[in-house]
């Protein structure tokens, strides 16, 4: 539910970055077995959440509607459009409640053999395999406007696409694809109900991926990625079936850019050349138990001088830090270290158990999120626990809100 971010972000993003309220959600519900071409819900959620210097836990809600529709308009050409409109409570200081994420409208063409592929339209491009941190997915940067959730999964989901002319050629063991994203807007709007096309398009960018498949265990992406008034950058990413029990995936980017730190205060500095990544393990059992270890490395953060340093700034400085990292869904420490399980079918059928710990080796600080979500037909509960730790200069002990219970229905359509 992550009410503890909701009420991160009124405090830390006000400082100088452009998030919208953040307020309670689970990961978004799978649906994908549903055949129609609409897809909607409704989910309304309530809960409290306990200051970090206050022993009074505070109230919080949200009503949210969800809606996703696609067809074709004749056989070769489809349209999609995915859209959520968020009301918060408390509302966010710099977005008009309720607040809009247009997430996708974009119309695609294919040829005959479905080898050709060509699409226009807010996409949401996602690249990289990893749960926690994904160093490959470039179009990641400003494209959150509600964050309802602190579950990874679901913030890659209910993001701003970007509006982008994206060229696909497809063959049998891989494909090759061209994305080039315009500039639509100098900056982010402030309106909630607002396509918000300066979040995503403030710049023109452009993504060549070389996807391929090197046998049935493993497959693999290279990226270069290039946006106005900055140096290409590099990254790739795999995945292989080590046994089947045990799956591995690997993520790494090299780029010449400014750091977390120049970039939150605005200054002007030298850019560095440097590296990310991310690599981790996932067991699954026959049980439904599904257990992911990851190994974070953000060469852009700050490492643990430079995190002490910043905590003698004051807390307009760590504000803006995290509040840049969060914006670009960038890691804020130089190491961290993410542990997730999903237990399906947990003690009951239809209950479902998720849970994840993030923990920021730099700074020591760590969060722990836990999900129970009991699924019916046209109806889920669930309930969310989120617990965040570390000195109040951290990633997770600058948070205002330290503890945080709440409770989620959603009704489906």
């Amino acid at each position: 539910m992550a009410l503890f971010v909701w009420t991160a972000s009124q405090a830390v993003l006000a400082a100088d970055s452009d998030l919208g309220a953040l307020s309670l959600q689970s990961a978004t519900p799978d649906k994908s077995e549903t055949t129609t071409p609409t897809k909607a819900f409704i989910e309304a959620a309530a809960g409290t959440g306990r200051p970090r210097e206050a022993t009074a836990w505070e109230g919080i809600g949200r009503l949210s509607v969800d809606v996703r529709h696609g067809g074709t308009l004749v056989p070769s050409t489809r349209y999609e459009l995915s859209a959520r409109v968020d009301a918060t409570s408390p509302e966010n200081p710099r977005l008009d409640n309720p607040v809009l994420s247009l997430r996708e409208a974009f119309v695609g063409w294919q040829d005959s053999d479905a080898s050709n592929l060509l699409d226009f339209g807010r996409i949401n491009l996602r690249n990289g395999p990893a749960y926690g941190y994904n160093p490959t997915d470039f179009f990641r940067d400003n494209a959150l406007r509600t964050v309802t959730t602190a579950d990874p999964f679901a913030l890659r989901e209910n993001r701003l696409g970007t509006v982008i002319l994206r060229g696909q050629h497809l063959w049998s063991s891989g494909s090759i694809s061209l994305a080039l994203a315009p500039k639509l807007a100098s900056g982010r709007s402030s309106k909630g109900l607002n396509a918000d096309w300066g979040a995503t398009n403030a710049w023109q960018r452009a993504l060549l991926t070389l996807d391929s498949r090197w046998g049935e265990a493993l497959s693999s992406q290279l990226l270069l990625y290039k946006e106005e008034g900055s140096s290409a950058r590099w990254g790739v990413n795999a995945t292989t079936l080590v046994s089947d029990a045990v799956t591995a995936h690997a993520e790494w980017t090299r780029s010449r850019e400014h750091d977390l730190q120049t970039r939150s205060q605005l200054r002007s500095a030298t850019e560095v050349t440097r590296n990310r990544a991310a690599i981790g393990l996932t067991y699954t059992t026959a049980a439904k138990l599904s257990l992911t270890t990851e190994l974070h490395y953000n060469g852009f953060a700050l490492d643990r001088e430079a995190a002490r340093a910043l905590s003698r700034l004051g807390p307009e400085a760590s504000a803006a830090y995290f509040g840049t990292a969060l914006s670009l869904q960038d890691n804020a420490g130089r190491e961290a270290f993410l542990l997730y399980v999903t237990q399906r079918e947990f003690v009951v059928k239809n209950l479902e158990l998720t849970g994840f710990a993030k923990f920021n080796r730099t700074d020591r600080s760590r969060m722990l999120w836990l999900e129970m979500r009991y699924r019916m037909d046209r109806v889920e509960w669930s309930m969310q626990i989120q617990r965040s730790l570390g000195v109040d200069s951290s990633e997770f002990g600058f948070v205002p809100i330290r503890s945080s219970i709440g409770l989620t229905a959603t009704a489906y359509f």
